[in-house]
């Protein structure tokens, strides 16, 4: 009876009009008190009100107008969920804001914040039309979820106060383009900032993690790891496809996870740091049109797992630059089969170790070697080498070219301990050193030129320095909707470990087409010059026959071509 006496008190107050009065002395209002009231547009509650309860306005869809009490503590959960409301000002002496609290209420576009908030929950914004969002000092917590989905949000600010940002947070706001982190945070959790317009994007140098996710699908196109950061989790860059750069700063990073840098279409070179010791399968599968990596880490790092490595399908991969203070071990599962150009740039190294399955391998260059370098590697067998050498080195063992053909050799050091490195080799055709060279031989043959300007013909020095390009992504690249986690699990289970097509080196030719266009083009260019001469002679012609046949009187017209 009391049940249906509550129910007959709250039916009376939804249909009592558009405009609802709390009665001055109130000091609560209890859990759904006026759920699906659909009349109430306007609210106004007196100053004597402390608390609202949970889901005490939910779905009030005509509910534009909320004038909160002064003195007002507590909102429930759901408070205020599916509303109508357009403009929203939080008192003060509210310092947490409640899962679902505006949820769905597709009118709010502004709200003004409680200088003592400390928490944001779950969903709290989500599916409202908020355009900033500018958080007091004092905030501590940010749950997961609380401006989901919101597509007019475009600026986000979050004081040094708060110290987490959590899960996809912000994920899913297409127009947010502007976010200032606090200092101090210390993880970027999973698609904090998933699907959002970003473009320029600094991370706080205390951040230490980059959650799953993170940055999945924004549109950020360079990017810089602060030097705390010690790992990278799955898919944190997914589908990034105009990230054109990324930097690492410092040398803390462990481990880069699964499918982090995954179908990121627009890299064209990427950096290992030294500290890395874990990267992991796909790390960066489909990355299309990467082409140089420089590794400065031990190549153990990286993983495979009998059909895919952490360059699947990554099919213009052709140069290595080799920084790492390590040899190349023996067995390694870095993708050494599809390199076409290896660079060795670390004077700490005496060594590299063998590069057995190197079977593309078409140039080796010593950029700065130290002096006490031995060339001893085994070589794939039938491969014919440039090698290139900018300074000083040890010498080479004395067969380590007996299975190898040797295009051009290149040494710009003065000396070097000597033996029949070359005369061994299968063949060689051309020999250059430096001008400050002592002797007229090397390797056992004769020296072909001797030159100042030795360095000048290195051309591999700078190569993998040069910058990415400018160039908008390929449209075939355009983001899938599928989650990086569902797209991670769907692997061609087949090997890759020697799949890749040999690329065709036709740089030489290409000159050649174009000098061969041009004459043709000159040739047809004046074959056509002069069909339009004869065409105009022809019509000169029977125009003065005709004239002269019938005997005109009329003053000859005279016809230049000019």
């Amino acid at each position: 009876m009391l049940c249906l006496l509550v129910y007959t008190i709250y039916a009376s107050q939804c249909l009592s009009g558009t405009i609802l009065n709390i009665p001055s002395g109130t000091t609560s209002i209890a859990d759904s008190q006026y759920q699906k009231c659909t009349t109430i547009s306007t609210l106004t509650m007196p100053d004597s009100v402390t608390s609202i309860g949970s889901s005490a306005f939910d779905s009030c869809t005509s509910l534009k107008v909320v004038t909160l009490s002064r003195n007002l503590i507590s909102m429930g959960k759901n408070a205020f969920h599916k509303t109508a409301i357009q403009e929203i000002v939080i008192p003060d002496g509210v310092s947490v804001l409640k899962e679902n609290l505006f949820y769905e209420c597709k009118n709010l576009k502004k709200v003004t914040f409680p200088k003592n908030i400390k928490s944001v929950m779950n969903s709290c914004f989500a599916m409202t039309v908020i355009e900033e969002f500018v958080f007091p000092d004092g905030l501590q917590f940010i749950d997961m979820g609380i401006s989901w989905g919101n597509l007019k949000l475009r600026r986000v600010i979050i004081p040094d106060s708060c110290t987490t940002i959590s899960y996809s947070a912000f994920g899913g706001c297409s127009g947010l383009q502007e976010v200032t982190l606090p200092k101090g945070i210390k993880m970027l959790n999973g698609s904090v900032f998933a699907q959002t317009g970003l473009v320029n994007f600094i991370i706080p140098d205390s951040v230490e993690i980059i959650g799953e996710t993170c940055f999945w699908q924004t549109k950020i196109q360079t990017i810089s790891i602060p030097p705390k950061v010690i790992r990278i989790d799955r898919s944190a860059f997914y589908q990034c496809i105009y990230l054109k750069s990324i930097v690492f700063e410092g040398n803390s990073l462990k481990i880069i996870g699964p499918t982090v840098f995954e179908k990121c279409t627009s890299l064209t070179n990427l950096t290992f740091p030294s500290s890395l010791v874990n990267i992991s399968v796909d790390a960066c599968k489909e990355c299309q049109n990467l082409k140089t990596v420089i590794v400065q880490c031990d190549l153990s790092a990286f993983l495979y797992i009998g059909y895919s490595s952490s360059f699947y399908k990554c099919d213009k991969l052709d140069t290595l630059v080799y920084e790492s203070n390590i040899p190349i071990p023996r067995i390694n599962n870095f993708p050494l089969h599809l390199i076409r150009t290896l660079i060795i740039n670390n004077s700490n190294l005496e060594s590299i170790g063998d590069i057995t399955v190197g079977r593309k391998l078409s140039t080796i260059a010593f950029v700065d070697p130290s002096t006490k370098f031995t060339f001893s590697s085994k070589l794939y067998n039938d491969i014919t080498l440039n090698i290139s050498i900018s300074s000083s080195i040890n010498g080479f063992s004395e067969n380590v070219f007996e299975n190898v053909s040797i295009d051009t050799f290149i040494y710009c050091g003065k000396s070097i301990s000597d033996n029949s490195f070359l005369k061994n080799s299968k063949g060689f055709k051309k020999v250059i050193t430096s001008s400050s060279f002592r002797g007229e031989t090397i390797g056992g043959v004769k020296i072909n030129e001797k030159t100042d300007q030795c360095t000048q013909l290195i051309p591999f020095e700078v190569k993998y320095q040069e910058e990415s390009g400018s160039e908008e992504p390929e449209k075939t690249n355009e983001p899938e909707k599928s989650s990086p986690a569902t797209a991670s699990s769907n692997n061609n289970n087949q090997d890759n470990s020697g799949s890749s097509n040999e690329e065709n080196n036709s740089s030489k030719d290409g000159k050649g087409k174009g000098k061969g266009g041009k004459i043709a083009g000159g040739i047809i260019g004046a074959i056509l010059i002069l069909a339009a001469i004869a065409v105009i002679a022809f019509f000169i012609y029977k125009y003065k026959i005709h004239k002269s046949e019938n005997d005109s009187e009329e003053q000859p017209v005279e016809l230049s071509l000019v």
